[in-house]
């Protein structure tokens, strides 16, 4: 969970077991940037403690519009999308090719091989 503290004078943030709520990265990354570096280093450990499909997409979002920050983030997403015909909720299936684009033009060697599965497997759904 991630408890955070506002104060008038600062921003204390505790990280212990991360999950996510569908708030943290629109407005809490967006406004508090402080935070990014606590939760992008907590991010590699959580990938498999986030449950909720609310959850699974804010973690994806992050990997997506981060991603450059972080130098295993293509390969994390390489793990979600390999189980995506699994997946349920398509939230969190368009996040996931949402991040991926996101990514391959921040990092395109590393992720046009995953960006061209997952729009295979979009295509696929569709036909």
């Amino acid at each position: 969970e991630i408890f955070v503290a506002f104060t008038s004078e600062s921003l204390k943030v505790s990280v212990s077991e991360l999950t996510f709520c569908t708030f943290l990265p629109t407005e809490i990354l967006r406004t508090y940037e402080v935070m990014l570096d606590m939760v992008l280093s907590a991010l590699p450990q959580s990938v498999d403690s986030v449950a909720t499909p609310e959850g699974k997409a804010a973690f994806i979002w992050i990997l997506g519009e981060y991603g450059e920050l972080l130098s295993n983030s293509p390969y994390i997403l390489e793990e979600v999308s390999k189980h995506i015909s699994e997946e349920e909720s398509s939230l969190v299936k368009l996040s996931l090719l949402t991040a991926m684009m996101k990514l391959f033009f921040k990092r395109p060697p590393e992720c046009q091989e995953m960006l061209g599965r997952l729009l295979e497997y979009a295509i696929g759904q569709l036909y």
